[in-house]
């Protein structure tokens, strides 16, 4: 019987892609499937001790696949990366907070915030941090040293052919001697973001930006007004990030499940009296009431959550995967109605609206619009999904004119506004700040052909969350996938 992992993963002859457009792709995910790999291709005969492993890509995935080889597995391997270090995407990102568990929300472990949590130990476990601090973490295994483990930085596949008895892959280097390996796994990611519109080209996800400093970063005497084009996880956490207040003390305390959990403490019981008359009903059995009727909301949305997952992985993109977003994306917004429902009949109503005040920048940008092609979000984690739709509901009841959700819009070009005066380059730094006219066209759903354009409007901020474009070469057969949240072999 074929090892349905490794058929799912196959390129090629003896080449497996681990690192491509795959769903889902958090880190955790891919340090999964670098485990699960291995292990089938040891389990397989596919690699030994004649037969070794190449690993390509030294990234959270191809690091972890390397050294479960060479110190688990006992499997000799070859470890190359084209830059000078590994983990190129986070460590240079001193702006994005990644946390291993906190997106599995509403599942009892997303407030673990460790890899793991349960099961044995793994090449590279973690808590939640910034990317960079992460990277830095990680970068004390020193690979160099591992026994069993050649690493190749500056280093790249020149070419690859199957010997001729078909039982491995000779393999050329840009540099170094070649070798004749077992298997090949390919890490080197999902392909380029799609943060470009013509000549404008806006901050990529894992690079280091302003988006929670004080006024975004921009001067005193700037006024921020924000464009974020996009209906995933990307332009979704931007927004938060963009909507709520910057850290205090400089101590990271905003993190999705920091804002959604301050929520929920509000409703909990505790011992002792409050004088505080916006947590009366701590210490009432209204409490306990509020918080069964929070979890049943919770429930709900992890039921449309695994409808949605086991419908989207059997889906295609030109006409299925809307309807199964649209379906997702409704009960989202009835879970924020039936939230405000249940606050209401408990008391607190008052009180979770003073947490989200407080949870709100301040100041606002003066504009900061959401906008996406179609009536419903794209692919995107649960927790983003819900505070995005509660921030813009509580910002609409308190009568906030400066941040919109914007469906039905796509952007059909980004340019400077004053072309005398700035020229875009491609330099995300050199246009952050200046003021730009984006011209958009009109969307009613994912599949239908735009409408016509509409009305352009300026922004000093775009932020271009558009997806991603795959590697070049041979894409994997099953890209859709259901991954468990740990190697239990």
């Amino acid at each position: 019987m074929v090892d349905p992992f490794l058929h799912a993963h196959n390129v090629g002859p003896f080449h497996f892609d681990i690192g491509g457009v795959i769903s889902p792709i958090s880190i955790k995910d891919q340090m999964v499937r670098g485990q699960m790999i291995v292990d089938r291709a040891v389990e397989v005969g596919l690699i030994d001790q004649r037969y070794h492993l190449l690993v390509i890509g030294a990234g959270a995935a191809g690091v972890t696949a390397a050294i479960h080889a060479s110190q688990t597995r006992n499997i000799p391997t070859t470890l190359v990366e084209m830059a000078t270090a590994p983990f190129s995407r986070q460590r240079g990102c001193t702006s994005r907070w990644i946390d291993p568990t906190q997106y599995e929300w509403p599942l009892n472990h997303c407030y673990e915030s460790r890899y793991p949590w349960d099961g044995p130990p793994v090449p590279l476990p973690w808590s939640r941090a910034f990317a960079n601090i992460l990277a830095r973490v990680w970068m004390q295994k020193k690979l160099t040293r591992l026994p069993g483990l050649t690493v190749r930085f500056n280093t790249s596949v020149a070419g690859h052919n199957v010997i001729p008895n078909g039982s491995a892959v000779y393999v050329q280097f840009t540099s170094g001697r070649p070798g004749l390996y077992g298997a090949i796994i390919s890490c080197i990611g999902f392909g380029a973001e799609r943060c470009t519109v013509n000549q404008y080209s806006g901050f990529r996800f894992w690079d280091a930006d302003d988006f929670e400093k004080p006024n975004l970063g921009l001067p005193p005497q700037e006024k921020p007004t924000v464009l974020i084009s996009g209906g995933g996880d990307g332009a979704l956490q931007d927004f938060l990030r963009i909507v709520t207040r910057e850290p205090l003390q400089g101590a990271y305390d905003k993190s999705p499940r920091d804002i959604y959990e301050s929520l929920k403490d509000f409703a909990r019981p505790l011992p002792g009296n409050s004088n505080d008359e916006l947590e009366v009903c701590r210490n009432d059995k209204r409490g306990k009431e509020v918080l069964l009727k929070w979890a049943e909301v919770e429930n709900n949305l992890q039921s449309a959550e695994d409808q949605a997952q086991r419908a989207y992985i059997w889906g295609n993109k030109k006409d299925h995967d809307c309807k199964v977003q649209k379906k997702l994306h409704c009960a989202y917004v009835a879970a924020v109605d039936r939230l405000y429902e249940i606050w209401d009949e408990g008391g607190i109503l008052n009180g979770i609206k003073a947490r989200l005040k407080g949870w709100v920048r301040r100041p606002l940008p003066e504009s900061v619009h959401l906008v996406y092609p179609c009536d419903h979000f794209s692919k995107c984690y649960g927790l983003n999904h819900l505070l995005v739709l509660l921030f813009a509901k509580h910002l609409e009841e308190e009568g906030n004119k400066a941040v919109h959700l914007r469906p039905g819009l796509e952007v059909l070009n980004v340019g400077p506004a004053n072309m005398a005066l700035h020229i875009c380059a491609h330099k995300p730094a050199q246009c952050y700040g200046v003021d730009h006219e984006v011209s958009f066209r009109l969307r009613t759903t994912c599949n239908r052909s735009p409408g016509r354009e509409s009305a352009r409007e300026v922004f000093n901020v775009a932020i271009i969350r558009h997806g991603v474009n795959p590697p070049p070469g041979a894409s994997i057969q099953f890209p859709r996938q259901i991954i468990p949240y740990f190697v239990s072999s």
